[in-house]
This record gives structure tokens, sequence and C-alpha cells, in this order.
């Protein structure tokens, strides 16, 4: 009779213990779940201070050897892959000097290719302009903000073409802004209560 006790308390603990872990994977996959976003955001700051770090390098090497440098970006099918380049006749860094070969530019790249989870765009919401332009951004407003051109170029004379782009990972959203006339860049997120912080 002991023995038939010992054995249905032993088969009770069992029981306990599996529901016990059943209720901590639920608890611990809940978790996970609201810390994601958390997780991936560091991804879009650190893309977006990769994107500035790209352009005062280049900008260094514009004034050191006379050569105006561009960050290029697609004109149609998306956002990236994005590809630097360097001004090879004195007469600016042109896409049809890009596609000659006249323009030295370097190998395609991607923001995920350093930054995985990262990608140049933004939430298709409206959200609050980027500081210090005030109204709103529009849902299908574009995340590359460089003109017709569509490209960030920084010349000999520290000058740059203004704009901005955004970059998103997971939940989270970034704007890199360039000032042109002396070549100022600032970078914000958007915080968790709509508005942008800077970083």
């Amino acid at each position: 009779m002991r023995r038939n006790v010992s054995n249905a308390a032993r088969g009770g603990s069992l029981a306990g213990l599996v529901v016990a872990l059943a209720v901590f994977a639920l608890l611990a996959a809940a978790a996970a779940a609201r810390l994601a976003p958390a997780a991936r955001g560091p991804a879009a700051l650190a893309a977006a201070r990769d994107l500035a770090a790209r352009w005062r390098s280049l900008a260094r090497a514009a004034r050191a050897d006379g050569r105006d440098r561009a960050i290029v970006f697609p004109l149609s099918g998306g956002d990236e892959p994005l590809v630097e380049a360097a001004d090879g006749d004195g007469d600016g860094v042109g896409r049809d000097d890009i596609a000659r070969g006249v323009d030295a530019a370097g190998p395609p790249f991607t923001i995920a290719r350093d930054h995985p989870g990262a990608r140049i765009g933004k939430p298709r919401r409206r959200l609050p302009a980027v500081p210090p332009s005030t109204g709103f951004i529009e849902p299908d407003d574009p995340a590359v903000r460089f003109g017709p051109s569509r490209m960030a170029v920084v010349t000999a004379e520290g000058h740059a073409t203004p704009g901005s782009l955004f970059v998103t990972s997971g939940g989270s959203v970034c704007a890199v802004v360039i000032h042109g006339a002396a070549l100022r860049i600032r970078i914000y997120c958007l915080s968790a209560g709509g508005a942008w912080r800077r970083r």
C-alpha cells in the first residue's frame, strides 16, 4: 500500500513539474515578444550612426584630394543598395560618369550587411517632422529625401547636399539629417511617446 502511495505521489510531482515548465515557457515567450522591438531598436541607431560616419569619412577624403564624393541611392526599385562614388573628371559626381567608369564607384552595399535587421525605410504611418522641420511626414513620403538626383554629395569645400533618410529596425526608426552648408549631421530616433529625440 505504501508503495502505491509513493508511485502516485511521484506521478503527481511529475505532472506538476510539466505544468510548471509549460507555464514558464509561455511566460518566457511572451516576454521575448515584448522585448523584441527593443532588442532590434539598437540596430537602427547603429546603422544611422554608421551612415553618419560614412559621410564624415567621405568629407575628409574630399578635402584631402579635392574630389567630390557621394553616397548614391537607386533611382527606382527601392532605397538600397547604396554606392559610394568619387568624382573622376572635376565636374562633380554624376550617374552618367559612374556608368561610364569616369567617376569611381565602390561595390554596392546594403544597411543589413553590417547591421542585420536594419534597413532604409520608415513606418507607413503619419510621423511628426524631424527637427528643425515642423509639420508631419505622410505615410507615402519617401524614406530617402535628397531631391530627384537621390545623391548625397559632399564637396572639397565642405558643403553637402541637404537632406535626410530614415533607418528602421523592427518597431524602431531613426533619421539621419544633413544640413548642407557646413556638413552638420544630426541623428534623431523616434521615442515610444512619438517624439524625435537627438541621439
